[in-house]
């Protein structure tokens, strides 16, 4: 067997072992939040705006030093339901959003995305405050120009990710301040070879009813 043809096939089945762990991981996910208790009575609903940047980083360092690039900018409604908390620590809900891409790139992005919101901290009594995490699918109109001017591989339909840093005033619980890194990448390969994608950075309001 030629030396080609085994590198191909090793690549085949590393994707492969790739793609596995991704649905573990998302299967697991799916039946931890089925075994915990639901809060139907206390369902909220939230609506956010946030406008973002395109940030030259990896993830890793985008929150603390971003390198942003005013003529790549994104703007995103966001619609959110929380279905479920645990001993009133963590909320679980599911994420819509919109965004419109603005400035050298034009495309709109539709994302779906199930977050996990940490909310206790010991100073809540002053500035409410809560982090969040999401894990989803992030579906471009057509293939972003800012990924495509970055990477050898690009895909419109790839992972998505969310972080979220949220403040708001105890007088004023159902506003709130929120920062956000906005993230789509290929999962090491796993979306059509996609190594890495995109990230923004953004600032915007949350309104929960």
């Amino acid at each position: 067997m030629s030396i080609p043809i085994k590198v191909s096939i090793i690549k085949k089945i590393s994707n492969l072992r790739k793609q596995r762990a991704f649905t573990f991981t998302l299967g697991i996910s799916f039946i931890l939040l089925c075994s915990i208790e639901s809060s139907r009575a206390e369902d909220t609903y939230s609506t956010a705006i946030y406008g973002a940047l395109m940030a030259d980083n990896n993830l890793g360092s985008v929150f603390l030093s971003p390198d942003l690039d005013s003529s790549y900018s994104l703007l995103t409604l966001v619609v959110n339901r929380k279905v479920a908390q645990y001993k009133r620590c963590i909320d679980f809900g599911f994420e819509g959003q919109i965004v419109k891409h603005c400035g050298n790139q034009h495309h709109m992005e539709l994302n779906g995305v199930f977050v996990s919101r940490w909310l206790p901290f010991p100073w809540d009594q002053i500035l409410d405050t809560s982090i969040a995490v999401g894990e989803g699918i992030s579906f471009a109109t057509e293939i972003p120009e800012w990924e495509k001017q970055r990477h050898p591989h690009v895909s419109q339909l790839l992972n998505y990710l969310l972080f979220e840093l949220s403040f708001s005033l105890p007088s004023f619980p159902k506003w709130g301040l929120i920062a956000r890194i906005h993230h789509r990448s290929g999962v090491l390969g796993l979306f059509n070879h996609v190594h890495g994608a995109s990230n923004a950075l953004g600032l915007g309001l949350r309104y929960t009813f």
